[in-house]
């Protein structure tokens, strides 16, 4: 940057004379001459510049945080509106059969789902540990239980979408009543 001389014009500071020099502006094709490719920028360098071969690692660091982030919360997005979208339609009934007495499965039980006007929908066998499993569309059913040398039990039922609905059946023997300590002993070996 090129100065012009100009006089000194006296100033008084508190009282002390002094001298300051001014200086004149620079004329319009001096800094048309500065401007020109070779001369320095007067703009400050800042660190995404492209000019600036060297960022500091923390700055690609928080770059790919960012985009990791924001492909992250796409992706999230998505899940969420495909799942919106493909909403489930079924719900799932789990029947429990277990012998009133001694708490143990009954896995020879025939479980059957019923409607409402008792329409025949499916017939289950619970598994060793008792449970007998099937989705079922939303609706109202009748789950009824029956197993040989057992009284028959039926529970209405509720189905909901997406939701698993558990009903616990409680089976007693039939034909035997209280009866004296070997009964009950033969009952709870399930004989």
């Amino acid at each position: 940057m090129r100065t012009i001389d100009a006089p000194i014009t006296p100033t008084t500071d508190a009282g002390l004379p002094s001298a300051r020099r001014t200086e004149a502006p620079l004329a319009k094709a001096d800094a048309e001459a500065s401007a020109h490719v070779g001369a320095p920028s007067l703009r400050p360098e800042i660190a995404s510049d492209h000019r600036n071969p060297t960022l500091p690692p923390w700055t690609r660091v928080q770059a790919i945080i960012g985009v990791l982030t924001g492909v992250l919360s796409l992706v999230g997005a998505a899940y969420s509106g495909v799942n919106y979208l493909m909403a489930p339609t079924q719900g799932e009934v789990a029947a429990l059969v277990r012998e009133g007495k001694t708490e143990r499965p009954v896995s020879e039980a025939t479980v059957e789902v019923l409607t409402p006007a008792n329409t025949l929908v499916t017939t289950l066998a619970p598994a060793a540990d008792g449970w007998a499993r099937q989705s079922l569309g939303a609706g109202s059913y009748h789950i009824r239980v029956t197993g040989p040398g057992f009284g028959a039990d039926t529970k209405p039922i509720q189905v909901v979408a997406g939701r698993t609905v558990e009903v616990r059946f409680q089976l007693t023997p039939e034909g035997r009543g209280g009866g004296g300590p070997v009964s009950r002993f033969l009952g709870k070996l399930g004989l």
